[in-house]
């Protein structure tokens, strides 16, 4: 059996699984090298209440994955000369009122998420920021009226990180603006047609072959976050006793995830991506985007121009998820050592995307496990890292890890482990914590949880030896409190 085959008999075998075990309503997967289509699958419904398959030219909203769109975009402004990644944003946007430190704000900045702009746009959507980014009604507006308000720089750029949709929708703006036309046929002149993509668009409207969405329940942290907000409860029907259908809600920052496409067009995207960019921008250009641009530890995720990077496998990969409320998920992940890239499209959005997306890799690439081993630290390092941790100063840049896990503690367990506590999600309970890595100034350690991808944390230490702060793969970095106390 030749390595094409081996790949395809087990996405076949992973795509029929992980319907079952997740209980999806479908997904589809497509496997390509730079030259070839690999495997195009669909498994489980595009429509349940319709009982329509899934298929891999099913339409389906990619969400975020249209940001690495917009970096190609902005790479070949730059190698035409009408743009430059240090340039000031507000040179191309002096309509848009920025509040804070904006002076210093660059498209570098807009490309990494480090231009200290948060989930809400400003103050007034700061108890609602979800308010700001998605709408019941197609959205009309200009991005010259939908920040009249202004835009807030929560803290200086280029200082902190934190994942920020209207940073994007900055961004297409400023593309339109220097090409002189709407960024939607942007894309369209610059992207899709070049790539004969011809099934995709940025249009963000219902479409005969876009897959149902669907979603789950609220979780624990939705009711709590909804009686903290004193928001009302959904009352929604499933349809099959787990999923419920979705109602399709407009992207508001339209640039920030708007594309719709499907498994074939998005296998002709990996193929651009694995001939370095090819035949839209130069391979400097493209090897730049891959450049870790912000980085925390290199061994945790890190963050190129709009690609997110991780060695996985022993190798790069590099590639980015898309998420839309009410029902799809997306991911593209690129492995340019072995010239392959894979395409997961699911009709539900739900907390365990991420895992279902890990486990698929490992299947497609045969690999059972993730292969560390444990090391010992030094016995005092446990008294040192135990403690409370906090996120740094930020009113609207705090707002997606706040939300997920809030403040976390580590401590020692009555078994000897150390472990690990949010307030919040995955880890409420406590997870125990597995070290595979000591240096001198950091120990990298996974959190023992039930996923295929176990999740990593740095525990970065001071002048003094002891731990002052712990990193997170979300490329979030957290500082021991010592006044704050434990749960």
């Amino acid at each position: 059996m030749n390595f094409y085959q081996s790949i395809v008999d087990r996405t076949r075998n992973i795509g029929q699984a992980v319907v079952g075990k997740y209980h999806l309503p479908g997904i589809a997967i497509g496997v390509t090298s730079s030259k070839n289509l690999i495997c195009a699958e669909g498994f489980g419904l595009s429509d349940i209440e319709e009982n329509i398959p899934m298929d891999p030219s099913t339409r389906q909203r990619i969400g975020s994955i249209t940001k690495t769109m917009l970096g190609i975009c902005v790479m070949s402004l730059v190698e035409r000369g009408k743009i430059s990644l240090d340039d000031p944003v507000k040179t191309f946007l002096p309509d848009i009122p920025f509040q804070g430190e904006a002076d210093s704000l660059t498209i570098w900045n807009l490309m990494t998420h480090t231009g200290g702009i948060g989930e809400a746009p400003n103050l007034k959507w700061k108890t609602d920021p979800m308010g700001a980014l998605w709408s019941e009604e197609p959205p009309t507006e200009t991005v010259t009226t939908a920040y009249s308000e202004g835009v807030f720089i929560d803290v200086i750029p280029g200082t902190k990180w934190h994942y920020a949709n209207h940073g994007f929708e900055l961004l297409g703006e400023i593309i339109s603006r220097v090409e002189g036309i709407p960024i939607e046929k942007v894309l369209m002149e610059h992207i899709f047609q070049p790539l004969q993509m011809n099934s995709t668009d940025c249009l963000d409207k219902n479409h005969n072959t876009l897959s149902a969405g669907y979603h789950r329940e609220q979780s624990y942290d939705d009711l709590d976050r909804a009686d903290l907000f004193a928001e009302p409860i959904r009352n929604e029907l499933f349809v099959d006793g787990i999923n419920i259908r979705g109602k399709y809600e407009y992207v508001r920052p339209k640039a920030a995830g708007f594309v719709q496409s499907n498994i074939y067009d998005m296998i002709k995207y990996a193929q651009c991506l694995l001939k370095s960019g090819f035949p839209i921008i130069s391979e400097q250009s493209f090897h730049e985007m891959l450049k870790p641009q912000w980085c925390l530890d290199e061994r945790l995720i890190t963050m190129g121009l709009t690609f997110f990077r991780r060695e996985w496998f022993g190798k790069l990969t590099f590639g980015h998820n898309g998420g839309i409320t009410g029902g799809w998920n997306s991911n593209l992940t690129i492995i340019p050592e072995d010239d392959l890239a894979v395409i997961v499209h699911a009709n539900i959005n739900f907390l365990q995307f991420e895992d279902l997306v890990s486990e698929i890799l490992f299947s497609i690439f045969g690999i059972d496990d993730q292969g560390f081993n444990s090391c010992d630290v030094d016995s005092t390092f446990f008294s040192q890292a135990s403690g409370v941790y906090e996120l740094p100063l930020g009113i609207l840049t705090n707002f997606r890890p706040i939300n997920s896990v809030g403040r976390v503690q580590i401590f020692q367990g009555s078994d000897g482990f150390l472990y690990i506590k949010s307030r919040r999600g995955l880890w409420r309970d406590g997870n125990r914590l597995i070290p595979i890595d000591d240096s001198n100034d950091s120990v990298l350690m996974l959190i023992d949880t039930n996923q295929a991808y176990l999740p990593r944390i740095v525990f970065v230490k001071g002048e003094n030896g002891s731990v002052e702060k712990i990193q997170f793969d979300r490329i979030v970095e957290m500082y021991k409190n010592p006044s704050l106390k434990p749960w």
